[in-house]
C-alpha cells in the first residue's frame, strides 16, 4: 500500500476517534435498529433510481464520445467504477471503467472526464447557490459570500484564458498514471475526439442538467435518513450541506472522505442547531446505506467480470 494512501487511512481515522469521543457508540447501533422499515424502504427505492440515472447519465457521456453501450452495461460500470473509486483519495479509481470498454482509451478518458466535470460542477454550482441563499443562517456574512462570487468569477476568467495549461495539471492529478501514458501516445487522437464531442453542445448541456437533476433526486435519500433520526432541516438546506459536503470528498486528504465528511457535516448542522451528535449518526448512516451498500453491489459484479487492474492504475 504506498505512503500516500495510508497516511489517507490515518488522517480520516484520526478525525474519526475524535469526532467518536464526542459521543456514544451504542447511540449509533441504537438509532441504526431504530430505522423505521418504510423509511428505509423508500430510501433504497430512491437509491435504485439514482443508480439507474446515474448510469444512463455514463452512457450519455459515452454516446458524446461515439462509444455504444447498453444501459444495463453502463449502470454495472457505474457500480463498479464507484465501488473502486470509493477505495481511493479523490475517486481516481474511478478511471477502472475504462477497461471495461474496447474502444480506444483516449476516448474513454475524454468519457469519464465530462462525466467528472459534470458532476464537479453540478456540486459547486449548488453549493455557491446555498451560500448565496442561506449563507447567514450558516455562519457567512455578505462579505463572504460577495467573496466568494468574486473569486468564482476572477478563476472562470483565469480557466478561460490559461484553459490548456490548467487542462494540463488536472488531468496530470484526475487521470492515473498509467492513462497519462495513454494520452502522450495518443495525443492527436484524445484531442480530436475532445473536439469532435464538443461539436455536440446540445448533448453536452443535456449531460450537465441530468446531472444536476440527479444530485438534486438523490438528496431525498438524505432527507428520509434526516426524516427517521427527526432531525429537522429543509430539503435545501440540506441540498446546499451536502454539495459542500461532496465538494469536501473530492480533496484526496482521506479515503472516501472519511472523517472529513463527517466534521463538515457537524460543522455546518451546527448553525441549524442540529447536535454533534445527531449530525455524526446521519453522516454515517448516509454514508453506510448510500455508499457501502453499492460499494458491495459494485464489488459483485466486479467479482462476476473482473479485470485484473495493477494499483499503480487507480
Amino acid at each position: 500500500m504506498k505512503l500516500e494512501r495510508i497516511m489517507a487511512f490515518v488522517v480520516g481515522g484520526a478525525i474519526l476517534a475524535y469526532l467518536f469521543s464526542k459521543i456514544e457508540f451504542v447511540k449509533i447501533k441504537e438509532a441504526a435498529l431504530s430505522l423505521n422499515p418504510v423509511y428505509m424502504l423508500a430510501f433504497f427505492l430512491v437509491l435504485a433510481v439514482t443508480v439507474a440515472l446515474k448510469g444512463a447519465k455514463w452512457r450519455m457521456s459515452l454516446g458524446i464520445f461515439r462509444i455504444r453501450t447498453t444501459l444495463i452495461s453502463a449502470i454495472e460500470m457505474w457500480l463498479i467504477g464507484f465501488s473502486i473509486g470509493s477505495a481511493t483519495p479523490g475517486r481516481v479509481g474511478d478511471f477502472v471503467k475504462i477497461a471495461y470498454l474496447d474502444e480506444k482509451k483516449t476516448k474513454s478518458i475524454g468519457a469519464i472526464l465530462l462525466d467528472r466535470v459534470t458532476d464537479v460542477f453540478t456540486v459547486l454550482f449548488f453549493a455557491i447557490l446555498g451560500l448565496l441563499v442561506f449563507g447567514e443562517a450558516f455562519g457567512a456574512t455578505k462579505a463572504i459570500v460577495a467573496l466568494a462570487v468574486a473569486a468564482l468569477l476572477i478563476g472562470a476568467i483565469i480557466a478561460r484564458k490559461y484553459y490548456r495549461q490548467i487542462s494540463g495539471i488536472l488531468l496530470r492529478h484526475l487521470v492515473p498514471e498509467k492513462y497519462r501514458a495513454y494520452l502522450k501516445s495518443g495525443a492527436s487522437d484524445f484531442m480530436g475526439s475532445v473536439k469532435d464531442a464538443l461539436k455536440h453542445k446540445g448533448r453536452i448541456i443535456s449531460v450537465f442538467m441530468l446531472s444536476a437533476f440527479i444530485w438534486m433526486f438523490s438528496i431525498i435519500q438524505a432527507m428520509i435518513i434526516a426524516k427517521a433520526l427527526e432531525i429537522n432541516v429543509s430539503y435545501f438546506s440540506l441540498l446546499f450541506i451536502m454539495s459542500i459536503v461532496a465538494i469536501v470528498e473530492l480533496i484526496p486528504v482521506t479515503v472516501a472522505g472519511l472523517g472529513t465528511r463527517e466534521a463538515t457535516i457537524v460543522f455546518l448542522m451546527s448553525f441549524l442547531g442540529i447536535g454533534s451528535e445527531k449530525a455524526i449518526v446521519f453522516s454515517l448512516l448516509n454514508f453506510f446505506f448510500g455508499s457501502l451498500v453499492l460499494v458491495a453491489v459494485g464489488y459483485v459484479f466486479w467479482m462476476r467480470n473482473p479485470i485484473r487492474i495493477a494499483h499503480k492504475d487507480i
